[in-house]
């Protein structure tokens, strides 16, 4: 088995702060919101 130390696996949801709707998170955590573009 590979142990990977450098990537995180996030499972909670990140609230965007612009439009306020949750963005799940499945591998890294994203750097735009997919819903109005805005950088987090």
């Amino acid at each position: 088995m590979k142990i990977f130390s450098k990537i995180r696996f996030f499972t909670l949801n990140i609230k965007c702060g612009w439009c306020g709707k949750e963005i799940p998170v499945v591998t890294t955590r994203p750097k735009k919101c997919p819903y109005c573009g805005m950088t987090l």
